[in-house]
């Protein structure tokens, strides 16, 4: 009873959500030789694609369901996907302008769409649903067929029916459901069918295996701790969990000694001594493996490594391996990572070849990864034929259309930033990229690394300096602007905003330098603003209503400083520190 009420009250909880809440996120992404879009919807739907007149339209069955278009373009260079438009339900793709590609789309897994473009001109007449809609359940009942018309059913119960049906379900997802050879077998519908053999490694999931923490270390020593109980007798389930952690970590031969003192009889521990054995030595037989290179899940990584070679084209469920591969911890990666890119390129399959070591890059660059595992990639890095340029020139326009219009750009885009900026060899692409990542750290007021990275090129120094000028706080407009920099600055714009900080601050020699940079005066070379003539006036930082007003400039020009956040710390420490140098040179000096 009193679960029925918890499950009525979720469904009523899930009810009351507001319509909003009911998003598909979609992404897109440049491969060699298509477009890829993927629609990820918040639950499993029907849902079908339509060529019309000028575009596609993806329709979900879900009337209320919006598409989260955010990061739609962040991938892509919008040659095969020119625009995308959404209304509840409808996604618009290239409406109103047409690309020459057709589309194929599929279902990776209930509730993942994904749509293809490749080149070419569609097969398929405009307003003719090209593929029709993926019901997730028949609807529909048979007809019911007069006596004599047809073969007769078993005589199975109705309640007999459902138990069947839903067994099938539980086998298909791996859920467990009791016994299934019950009363549906001898009421003469038929056994179930037996266990897929891809069943038995779809438990293979490693980036489970570690703790939560991340701290595999630890974790290790926490599990062996726990090997042994308290009457010295071998506690299975720790041993189990110790020998998963070593296989997590990389070190094959430690989880072999564990699972030693287990026994290899049962499926369990049989096919992490597969996997343990692998790890150390790829290309050795696997029985346990045998066959399962095609399963959809983690147990086709293993049986591939299982193989001392694979035959030209031969299938494989390449883009299961590749998932595997992406979750593994770092460690297990690397030791790995040199016999998969081997195996995989005898069979051909270059693409997952290049999302292999796409991410392996990041991974060596984010990790410093020692010399034998850098030198391995580089190694076996794929040809430059293998390796779309597209991305790093998509995202870098990404980037800067963002900061054009307004837009703060995350975290984790300036890490991506950085890291393709390590991996790129293409000039063009190594400038693009260059010039986002400054900007990007530019408006995050990451001044320094923003300058540090863009001093090889003027014309980008030159805009970082312009952010700063009109968002740079006044440590960072002391610190890094000085009359050096009026070589690379150009526009007027920067140099009067230059000239209205300087002033602001009382220093009024910098000011009118500026003044005549945005008048076009003549360039004066000059030096940093801490090796600048004793011609500042003395400044009074910012204190009580009471407190003096500055000193005016020496032309005599009454001067309002406009109010203004106080200034840090170290900016005022060096303003009065330059004051009283200013104030003592001036005492030195002969009267007339």
């Amino acid at each position: 009873m009193k679960r029925g009420v918890a499950s009525l009250a979720c469904s009523i909880a899930l009810l009351a959500l507001p319509a909003s809440a009911q998003q598909a996120r979609v992404r897109t992404g440049e491969h060699r030789d298509f477009t890829r879009l993927v629609v990820m919807l918040p639950a499993p739907a029907d849902w079908s694609l339509r060529q019309t007149a000028t575009g596609y339209d993806l329709t979900v069955d879900e009337g209320k369901l919006q598409f989260d278009l955010t990061e739609a373009f962040a991938r892509i260079d919008q040659t095969r996907i020119r625009k995308l438009g959404a209304e509840p339900g409808v996604l618009r793709i290239n409406e109103g302008d047409p690309c020459e590609c057709r589309a194929e789309a599929f279902e990776f897994r209930p509730g993942i769409v994904v749509v293809d473009f490749r080149d070419g001109k569609p097969e398929a007449p405009p307003e003719i649903p090209i593929f029709p809609t993926v019901a997730l359940t028949d609807k529909t009942l048979p007809a019911i067929t007069e006596p004599g018309a047809g073969p007769m059913m078993p005589d199975v119960s109705r309640n007999d029916m459902v138990l069947q049906f839903a067994r099938s379900i539980a086998t298909e997802r791996n859920l467990s459901l009791g016994d299934t050879t019950g009363e549906v077998a001898a009421a003469g519908a038929g056994a179930l069918p037996e266990a897929d053999p891809c069943r038995i490694g779809a438990d293979l999931d490693i980036a489970s295996w570690a703790p939560l923490d991340g701290d595999l270390a630890s974790g290790i020593a926490s599990a062996r701790s726990e090997v042994m109980d308290a009457r010295d007798a071998l506690d299975t389930e720790a041993a189990m969990t110790l020998a998963q952690r070593y296989i997590a970590a990389g070190f094959g031969a430690e989880a072999l000694q564990i699972l030693g003192l287990v026994g290899e009889d049962d499926i369990g521990p049989a096919m992490l001594g597969a996997v343990a054995r692998l790890i150390d030595a790829p290309g050795i037989a696997e029985p346990r493996l045998n066959g399962l290179e095609t399963c959809r899940s983690p147990a086709a990584l293993w049986a591939v490594l299982a193989r001392d070679h694979l035959r030209p084209a031969e299938p494989v469920a390449a883009a299961d391996i590749v998932i595997a591969f992406l979750q593994l911890p770092p460690n297990l990666k690397m030791g790995i990572f040199p016999d998969l890119v081997s195996r995989l390129s005898e069979a051909g399959y270059e693409a997952e070849i290049t999302r292999l070591h796409n991410d392996m890059d990041r991974l060596l660059a984010a990790e410093e990864a020692d010399a034998r595992y850098r030198n391995a990639a580089d190694l076996l890095a794929p040809p430059a034929s293998l390796r779309t340029p597209r991305e790093a020139a998509a995202r870098a326009k990404d980037t800067l259309d963002r900061l054009a219009a307004g837009q703060e750009v995350s975290a984790g885009t300036v890490d991506d930033l950085d890291a393709l900026l390590h991996q790129t060899r293409r000039p063009e692409d190594r400038e693009a990229l260059l010039r986002a990542l400054a900007l990007a750290r530019a408006n995050a007021g990451q001044f320094e690394a923003a300058l540090k990275l863009s001093e090889s090129t003027p014309g980008v120094q030159a805009e970082v300096i312009g952010v700063l000028a009109h968002k740079g706080s006044d440590n960072d407009l002391l610190l890094h602007v000085g009359r050096s920099a009026a070589a690379e600055i150009q526009d007027v714009e920067t140099s009067t905003q230059l000239a209205k900080r300087f002033r602001a601050l009382g220093f009024g020699d910098e000011a009118r330098f500026w003044e005549e940079r945005a008048g076009h005066g003549p360039l004066t070379p000059g030096t940093r603003l801490a090796d600048l003539a004793d011609e500042y006036p003395v400044v009074q930082l910012q204190g009580p209503s009471d407190a003096p007003a500055p000193v005016p400039p020496r032309d005599g020009a009454a001067t309002t400083l406009p109010p203004q956040v106080p200034l840090g710390l170290s900016a005022a420490k060096r303003l009065v520190e330059e004051s009283e140098r200013i104030t003592a040179d001036a005492g030195r000096r002969p009267q007339p």
